[in-house]
């Protein structure tokens, strides 16, 4: 592993698992009807963004000189794919029995949309697909780091102008609807969340040294957008990119406080992240008495997070054995 990205494990697996708690908490609460506000919008728009914002900054951590690109891909795909693969391959026999059909997504071909993670996004344009585990924003994931390298480039070479263009494209898109679905699960949107994490990264050993000056300027301009009359979306830009910064600039890279528990979750986010909202589903179909009461809301939020933890650790263990079987057989 990098040695710059061992050496900020705390603050980012910090970050990771608070991302997953709030990706949680905005799914569950959308799930049980939870009355809406500004602060929800907000709330729930900033998961996402944080995790893009949190993987353009740990991909430049790592990739400070970029491999070839077949290694580049190959590590990608393989960080991705597999465990998404098997999580999709244990949760499919349990959706086609919900439905009692195992043809729900209608002909196989539209498999084509599991295959690229992309079966949940297209739903945004009413095509019925075999969607059951991750969300909107997997394919998104996988259309930043297959740009990554690019980007990469522009980093180094014209950055400035990258981000001009980027964030022009951002005002253009929200202004014109290019893409006719909500702004947050536009590639315009995840793609300046992810650049505003290779900015911070690019920019980190500055404001490191100015740590006094730019940890209260990243807070100020969360605090100012949020006050400004702007669309509250852009609060949750805000927050996912200069939020992250701020806390970047204010936790320690390494703490006594990096316990095991923290490794765990932050080691268990990406499987929690493919199974949380499957499980959520079935919990507020069979616990939906309980959300009549706010204790038992809470109960059954903690349930149901306490189970896909366990569903996450399990599939995480399934695919470890897996691997050491293929490679034992090939040794």
């Amino acid at each position: 592993m990098n040695k710059t990205l061992v050496n900020q494990r705390f603050s980012t697996e910090l970050l990771r698992v608070l991302g997953m708690s709030i990706v949680f908490l905005s799914h569950f609460l959308d799930t049980v009807r939870m009355p809406r506000g500004a602060w929800f919008t907000i709330f729930h728009a900033a998961g996402p963004q944080l995790f893009f914002a949190l993987s353009g900054y740990c991909l430049s951590l790592r990739y400070r000189e970029l491999p070839s690109w077949k290694d580049y891909y190959r590590s990608r795909f393989l960080a991705l794919m597999p465990l998404y693969y098997l999580t999709f391959l244990l949760f499919y026999p349990i959706q086609a029995f919900l439905y009692g059909n195992p043809f729900y997504g209608g002909p196989f071909w539209k498999l084509v949309f599991t295959l690229t993670a992309s079966d949940m996004y297209v739903t945004f344009f009413y095509i019925p697909t075999y969607a059951v585990i991750g969300e909107w924003f997997s394919f998104i994931i996988l259309l930043l780091y297959a740009a990554f390298p690019l980007l990469r480039r522009l980093m180094q070479r014209h950055s400035l102008l990258t981000s001009a263009v980027i964030l022009a494209g951002f005002l253009a898109n929200w202004k014109f609807r290019f893409i006719p679905i909500t702004p947050e699960a536009s590639p315009f949107t995840g793609l300046l969340s992810f650049w505003g994490g290779m900015m911070a990264q690019k920019y980190m050993p500055l404001m490191e040294k100015r740590r006094g000056v730019s940890a209260p300027l990243c807070a100020a301009v969360c605090v100012g957008i949020f006050l400004a009359p702007c669309p509250k979306f852009f609060c949750a830009l805000a927050l996912a990119v200069f939020g992250m910064t701020f806390l970047l600039l204010i936790l320690p890279k390494e703490s006594p406080l990096g316990t095991p528990v923290l490794r765990f979750l932050a080691g268990n986010s990406y499987s929690f992240y493919l199974c949380h909202h499957f499980l959520i589903l079935r919990a507020a179909a069979l616990g939906g008495p309980l959300c009549a009461s706010r204790p038992g809301m809470l109960a059954l939020c903690a349930i149901t997070a306490a189970i896909s933890l366990l569903c996450a650790w399990c599939i995480n263990q399934l695919y470890a054995f897996l691997i050491r079987r293929v490679r034992s057989n090939h040794a």
